[in-house]
């Protein structure tokens, strides 16, 4: 069923390019499928009379995805391997100075943390596992930003260093701000509740207003 969907799908398609008077490259496209169940065999495509190869990777505007159960670990080890060489860059400006530094924190903010969450809203529903990798980026930049220990705990630390109104959320859980689960898990997976209502809080830091202190316990 399936197969057929697809092949009336690239007959429609292959229909209104010669409509059109447009080309399209089929050895240059890729063709994939994303399914839970076992595919017994390599599926066959053709465009245009040209036949597309299927293949179980590809690049997708700067998204790596992976079949084909799509589970986006392919996309995340690229991530740790190209930020781990900016937090590099970034322990080479630290060591001019030792202690917090506003604008290392900005650097991470310009260069690093935009990247890392370009395509989060997709590639969330990725396991927890994976996502806790990413987590760990931000986590050894902001520890590099304040001059901390490597076994520093990031929620106490950072807290003074952050500019007043910023919202610096966790790469796994880009939903809440950080603060709303400061002195809780920092991952969503690991806090049920931050996938649907903030923990009660205090009043606001009147030097950072979205900065709150919670008060309920994840069992």
């Amino acid at each position: 069923m399936a197969q057929t969907n697809m092949h009336e799908a690239a007959a429609a398609l292959s229909d209104w390019v010669t409509t059109w008077g447009l080309t399209v490259s089929a050895p240059k496209s890729t063709h994939m499928c994303f399914t839970l169940k076992h595919l017994p065999s390599s599926p066959i495509t053709s465009l245009c009379g040209q036949g597309v190869p299927y293949s179980r990777t590809h690049t997708f505007l700067g998204l790596h995805l992976d079949g084909p159960r799509l589970s986006w670990a392919r996309h995340i080890d690229h991530l740790r391997t190209a930020y781990n060489k900016r937090l590099d860059i970034l322990k080479k400006i630290a060591e001019v100075r030792w202690g917090a530094n506003s604008d290392l924190l900005r650097y991470y903010l310009a260069t690093i943390r935009p990247k890392l969450m370009y395509g989060s809203s997709i590639y969330r529903s990725a396991a927890c596992s994976l996502l806790n990798k990413l987590d760990l980026i931000q986590n050894a930049a902001l520890r590099i930003s304040l001059g901390a220990m490597k076994s520093s705990p990031l929620k106490r630390d950072f807290v003074p260093a952050l500019p007043p109104h910023s919202e610096l959320t966790p790469v796994s859980s880009p939903r809440y701000p950080l603060f709303h689960l400061w002195g809780g898990p920092m991952h969503s997976c690991m806090a049920p509740w931050s996938m649907t209502t903030p923990p009660c809080q205090s009043p606001t830091n009147p030097q950072h207003p979205g900065l709150t202190t919670t008060t309920s316990t994840v069992h």
